[in-house]
């Protein structure tokens, strides 16, 4: 009788089809139970960790593939090796890339708000230096769409791609249901104490940036509150009568104040949370270099219209710039509260303003029917912009154009530079009541219940759009989106590229009285005191921010923040919500 060995040794030298005969006639020859023993035995052994036998690289580019940051967390449970792969800072830089986390506007979110202060204070000299090939195509391949070249790797602080994903998606997750009331606050009096609808107490106006909020109202005071805590940290008083428009020059020097305002301004703090938000820790070997961030990040467009924030001209501290009814422009130190400047020259209240990116220019446009450039370093009139028959309701500036809205039934394109009047834009039966200038068409709404869209160069009217019942007032762009809010309560956003309507909102039982988006969101306020989030792609309404107030009247909003201005129980309310996960 032939051994067991024999019967093995003469198998291992078999042919292959001699082998897969004899297998073949020993399943036939097993029972039942042997061969489910047999089973038992064997599938363990054909389980075959694909990824494990893979190069290392081929293993990652494998895993780049998925789409879905669960996918992929739950791919890190299924082995160590796994662990290792889908924890590499590499498949999260993707990662963040495949969500658009990677944009100049992010990074300069990442930068301001999310890693410590010490680690977002980068200089860099152009020095030619040698990188490791793999790492510098990594470093590029994460940028590549952003810049044109990057800064030389020099020691600096490092983030986890991994964190930073983590921390940008919760605040997008936030943003659909989450966030909590960093502060609410509500004025002492009464807002309809006064029988004059004209006197009675409101906030009219707020701007923002990522330090600070700015509040002013109808009975000339100005509240600055600090955006990463709540905190009520200044009042600034000195007009003579209501605020109505405020800009902010960010300078160069960040943070506020811990110490919150204690004195008694007529403002009362009904809620607070005190709980620290999240920040990036920074980490030896992270894949997101601090400099290559802060680099990026200056690609992103330093002037946001819709908070009313610019960039400065180079000054350490921000200043705010208000104007209203008492027809003088004032200049304030964010930081300290002191009043820097007042410029006076305007016979009416000066209803809007805006800033020059970069520069110490503002201009403003009056109830007198003039529009005034002026120069903050001299503190005096730059140009007097005469040409209005009425009141100028709405300004909106882009390079070295400005676009002025007016009661006159028209609008006109500007050279403040030069001061020279462009083009007188006619066609519109009402007033003017909101202007957009990208500096390729001006767009204006009107009280005659149309949207006109026309040629910054030729003056031409290119489109019409109609649709509403009421007056337009607000208007916003965003790359080649246009929304549009009218006070019959309706949101129409339109494509200025093919000049058509790309979906219509009944947002409101009322009329809309704010309304702002970004690449992500619109948020729109209406009279109905309701604040609506909806999705800025499709249209579709996502949920509301807020309490059910009495009116809304302004909402500001940046990537992790939300100001509230609005009436509640009969009193002004400020609420400053936060995305931003703990």
């Amino acid at each position: 009788m032939t051994s067991l060995a024999d019967v093995i040794g003469t198998f291992s030298v078999a042919s292959p089809s001699e082998r897969y005969q004899f297998l073949e006639a020993l399943v036939r020859e097993c029972h039942v139970r042997e061969l489910s023993d047999l089973e038992a035995m064997i599938v363990p052994r054909l389980k075959v960790d694909f990824l494990q036998r893979l190069p290392w690289e081929v293993a990652l580019h494998t895993l780049s593939f998925l789409d879905d940051c669960s996918s992929l967390v739950r791919a890190s449970a299924v082995s160590r090796t796994w662990h290792r792969l889908a924890t590499d800072e590499y498949i999260w830089g993707w990662m963040c890339v495949r969500y658009g986390y990677h944009t100049p506007q992010r990074l300069d979110w990442l930068i301001a708000s999310l890693v410590p202060a010490s680690a977002s204070e980068v200089q860099w000299e152009e020095k030619g230096m040698v990188l490791d090939g793999m790492k510098a195509r990594r470093r590029r391949s994460f940028f590549a769409d952003v810049l044109d070249r990057l800064p030389p790797p020099e020691q600096s602080g490092t983030v986890a791609f991994r964190d930073y994903f983590r921390m940008a998606y919760l605040t997008a997750r936030h943003w659909q249901k989450g966030g909590r009331i960093l502060a609410s606050y509500a004025t002492e009096e009464l807002a309809d104490t006064d029988p004059d609808p004209n006197r009675r107490l409101a906030l009219t106006c707020c701007a923002m940036d990522r330090d600070w909020i700015v509040v002013g109202l109808t009975n000339s005071i100005i509240y600055v509150f600090s955006t990463r805590t709540g905190n009520l940290v200044n009042v600034l008083q000195g007009h003579e009568s209501g605020v109505w428009c405020l800009l902010l020059a960010t300078g160069t020097q960040a943070g506020t104040p811990a110490v919150m305002h204690s004195a008694r301004v007529g403002l009362q703090l009904v809620q607070s949370d005190d709980r620290p938000a999240a920040v990036l820790p920074l980490v030896e070997h992270g894949g997101l270099c601090v400099r290559d961030a802060a680099y990026a990040a200056q690609r992103c467009n330093p002037t946001d219209i819709a908070c009313g924030r610019t960039r400065g001209w180079g000054r350490a501290e921000t200043l705010i710039v208000s104007a209203g009814s008492d027809r003088s422009l004032r200049v304030w130190d964010a930081a300290t509260g002191h009043c820097v400047q007042v410029l006076r020259g305007h016979t009416s209240t000066i209803r809007c303003a805006q800033g020059i990116s970069g520069q110490p220019n503002v201009i403003t446009g009056s109830r007198d029917g003039t529009v005034r450039v002026w120069d903050l370093e001299q503190g005096a009139v730059r140009h007097v912009l005469a040409g209005h028959q009425h009141s100028v309701r709405c300004l909106a500036v882009h390079g070295n154009l400005v676009a002025s809205g007016s009661y006159d039934f028209t609008c006109r394109v500007w050279d403040w530079t030069q001061g020279q009047c462009l083009h007188v834009l006619k066609g519109h039966q009402l007033q003017v009541y909101a202007v957009a200038l990208d500096g390729t068409h001006v767009i204006t709404g009107s009280s005659d219940s149309t949207v006109r869209v026309w040629s910054a160069a030729t003056g031409a009217m290119l489109a019409m759009f109609q649709g509403y019942t009421h007056v337009v007032a607000h208007l916003q762009l965003f790359g080649d989106m246009l929304a549009t809010g009218s006070s019959d309560g309706r949101v129409l956003v339109y494509s200025l590229r093919t000049m058509e309507c790309l979906y219509r909102i009944c947002a409101h039982d009322s009329g809309v009285t704010t309304l702002q988006m970004n690449d992500r969101y619109m948020v729109t306020g209406g009279s109905d005191g309701l604040v609506k989030l909806w999705d800025v792609t499709t249209g579709r309404f996502l949920r509301c921010l807020c309490e059910p107030c009495e009116t809304v009247w302004s909402v500001r909003f940046d990537e992790d923040t939300c100001v509230i201005l609005a009436k509640r129980h009969g009193k002004c309310v400020v609420e400053v919500m936060s995305l931003r996960p703990m």
